[in-house]
């Protein structure tokens, strides 16, 4: 059976995700101090929230667990969070102590969720 809102949620985190992808694309800034393949992105909906490929996965998945319920997905779901948040965790770790540019971009956006976390 089609569910309709968490169908719109997946779409949108689709979205996201490709709209992040491009700016990423788009707009890399090179930076001397980071590791070698890092980059610093700024622009697009990294403006609002530093992970929005993450945020999108978190979306996509949490519609489709909630969408289409069972105690499996939901276990799934809370390992992919922790997964995500402890990646999260290391690559602004990683990117704080290399830096100046990202410690600026950290006060003037979330980590996944626009204005709240």
């Amino acid at each position: 059976m089609l569910n309709l809102p968490f169908l719109l949620v997946q779409i949108f985190s689709i979205l996201l995700i490709i709209w992040a992808l491009v700016s990423k694309h788009l707009q890399k800034l090179p930076e001397k101090n980071l590791p070698h393949g890092a980059f610093l992105v700024t622009h697009g909906p990294y403006e609002i929230i530093r992970h929005p490929i993450y945020a999108g996965l978190l979306l996509i998945m949490s519609a489709f667990v909630q969408g289409y319920s069972s105690f499996s997905r939901f276990l799934v779901f809370v390992f992919l969070l922790i997964a995500v948040l402890l990646k999260l965790t290391y690559d602004e770790r990683i990117l704080e102590e290399h830096s100046k540019e990202f410690k600026e971009h950290k006060q003037k956006t979330h980590k996944l969720i626009p204005y709240l976390f």
